[in-house]
């Protein structure tokens, strides 16, 4: 798992979510108040929630950056209404998480059932600890397979 994870409160705009995710290429965003997870926000989230707001991270910063507000008066409500939407707007409150100790073929389980990446690692008072990700998976199978390979050939690490 990573460690140090990049969260957001659940005041944080939405642009800057959005604009979070896209800089750092990330796929979900661990909601946390007080330490605690309170909520996680994915890519699907920007466009499942409330449709005709179209959250979409890239609009969102776009929109920002042009000022179409500016050159759209009639617009100007709704526009503003989407940029000053706040994380606890979007946010999955019944976030799928997991224990630090749980095993890993717990987690490639749940990841295939439950379709989400990344998942927070909480500990029993859901302070966040981590985060994993289907890329964490795959570096795990591709330092194993490297082991594997240099056992085989008599190597020693």
């Amino acid at each position: 798992m990573t460690k140090e994870v990049v969260s957001v409160d659940p005041k944080t705009k939405i642009s800057e979510v959005a604009k979070m995710m896209i800089d750092h290429n990330f796929r979900g965003i661990p909601v946390v108040e007080d330490g605690a997870l309170v909520g996680m926000i994915t890519e699907n989230d920007f466009l499942t929630r409330d449709f005709e707001k179209l959250h979409i991270p890239s609009l969102i910063k776009i929109l920002e950056d042009l000022k179409i507000s500016k050159y759209f008066p009639e617009k100007a409500g709704n526009l503003k209404e989407i940029l000053s939407a706040d994380a606890s707007s979007i946010m999955s409150i019944d976030a799928v998480t997991i224990r630090p100790d749980e095993k890993v073929t717990n987690l490639i389980r749940l990841i295939q059932e439950k379709k989400v990446n990344p998942i927070p690692v909480v500990d029993e008072n859901k302070k966040l600890l981590g985060i994993v990700s289907k890329a964490d998976v795959l570096g795990l199978v591709g330092k194993f397979r490297e082991e594997e390979v240099d056992f085989i050939a008599g190597e020693k690490k």
